[in-house]
This record gives C-alpha cells, structure tokens and sequence, in this order.
C-alpha cells in the first residue's frame, strides 16, 4: 500500500493465478475486507482494509 499526497492509501491487487497465490498471500501488507459472496469492485472504490 501506498498513501496519496491527500493521505488516502491506495492498494494494487496481485494478479496471481493458480496454486503460487499462496506465495502472494504471504507477501502481502494488508487484506481487504469485503463482505460475503461474488463482488466486483471498480477501480478506486473505497474499502475496509485490514492491515498485517
């Protein structure tokens, strides 16, 4: 994650697919929380994020 000059973070998915997401997961600074069952997020949409 990064912050913005305003200081709102901004987060880049990895696009990692297939059974080596597991190494993506590890590497990862934070989760987004979202709730329960399919989503489809715009790109900038506003998230709760859980920071590791």
């Amino acid at each position: 994650m990064v912050s913005d000059t305003d200081g709102t973070l901004q987060a880049d998915p990895d696009a990692a697919t297939g059974s080596h997401r597991l190494r993506a997961a590890a590497d990862a600074t934070a989760l987004i929380v979202l709730p329960e069952g399919p989503q489809r997020l715009a790109a900038g949409s506003v998230v709760a994020v859980l920071p590791l």
